[in-house]
């Protein structure tokens, strides 16, 4: 071996301590991140899980809100900082299993039943009595 090879096989075993040492760093790094995004998936869990309690708790006091006020007949209340009205959503057409079946024919065109449902809504908003078919209205509770 010449003495320039020799001086490249010492300055390859020189990197190869370096490089193990750098490598050993750098798995250590990783590990480091990989443990920290464990970490934080379990904290966006726990956050989820209070967010959700949370706002099932808001459910139960929203209904209980109105509740109360359908009760005393109130549809509205103003105070310095909150507005809090019942409202009734629009209807809602609430169509049986069995409905579309027995009163629309396929269509082979779109591989489906066809109900249209606006003219559906309509007829019953103007009285019409259609088997299977009605309209919903419900109402909410408003806090502005």
């Amino acid at each position: 071996m010449g003495n320039e090879e020799q001086t490249f096989q010492d300055t390859l075993e020189g990197l190869e301590g370096e490089i193990e040492i750098k490598a050993d760093n750098i798995a250590c790094v990783i590990k480091e991140m990989f443990a920290n995004a464990e970490s934080i998936k379990h904290e966006e869990k726990k956050l989820a899980e209070r967010r959700k309690a949370i706002e099932n708790n808001g459910e139960r006091l929203k209904k209980y809100l109105f509740n109360c006020l359908e009760a005393m007949n109130m549809k509205k209340i103003e105070t310095p900082r909150n507005v809090i009205s019942i409202r009734k959503n629009p209807a809602k057409l609430i169509i049986a299993d069995d409905f579309i079946e027995k009163n629309y024919e396929y269509v082979e065109a779109i591989e489906q039943f066809f109900v249209d449902k606006g003219r559906l809504k309509e007829d019953l908003k103007a009285g019409k009595v259609v088997e299977g078919a009605r309209l919903e209205q419900l109402a909410t509770l408003n806090i502005k």
